[in-house]
């Protein structure tokens, strides 16, 4: 197997040199931009779970005793059963409206982060000459395939502002954070939906 020129001691499995337009299952040499924001993407996935069983808690009224809201979503696998859940419980729950909003827009961006998750989870990496890198759902079950993608830090920032969302609507309603402490991120979340409406 060839090496990238200039490259040293990569992994040539990962490495191999491609024709130009064509891309390989597999990375480039380490060190692309794209890789190092992937890292911080997927260590921002530990949220999900701490958003789920922070707002279930807080909408069956326990506020930081966490221990039946994990005992409920243990047992259960599947994140947007979780989801689903959470949604209908706050639904029902006694709290405040602004509190219950909050849980509400956790939930619907948890739909999306979990979408996202697993494409880059169950999707595989493929690069070129150039550099790009481009994520193909292959191993998705046929509904929940997308078109190859070609992914940017820009792009992937984006997922990782999802999960910072979630992230913050979880400790507000947990106590940690204030309502206006979390407003430039409803100000943001807002502004997405706006945008992703004017598209659709």
């Amino acid at each position: 197997m060839k090496k990238h020129a200039g490259s040293k001691n990569e992994d040539t499995s990962q490495t191999t040199e491609v024709p130009e337009g064509k891309f390989y299952v597999g990375l480039p040499a380490e060190g692309c931009l794209v890789e190092s924001v992937l890292g911080r993407y997927f260590a921002a996935t530990s949220f999900m779970e701490f958003a789920l069983i922070t707002c279930l808690s807080a909408a069956l009224g326990h506020g930081t005793g966490f221990d039946i809201a994990a005992a409920i979503f243990g047992p259960i696998t599947s994140v947007s059963i979780k989801i689903d859940i959470l949604e209908a419980v706050t639904k029902q729950a006694k709290l405040d409206e602004y509190r219950k909003n909050v849980i509400l827009a956790a939930c619907d961006t948890l739909r999306k982060v979990n979408s996202r998750r697993n494409m880059y989870a169950h999707g595989v990496f493929e690069h070129n000459k150039e550099g790009k890198i481009r994520l193909t759902s292959w191993a998705l079950q046929s509904n929940r395939k997308s078109s190859p993608e070609i992914l940017s830090p820009e792009r992937i920032r984006g997922d990782i502002f999802s999960l910072d969302f979630v992230l913050n609507m979880a400790l507000f309603v947990s106590g940690v954070k204030t309502r206006e402490q979390i407003q430039p991120w409803i100000d943001r979340y807002e502004a997405v939906q706006a945008k992703d409406r004017r598209k659709k």
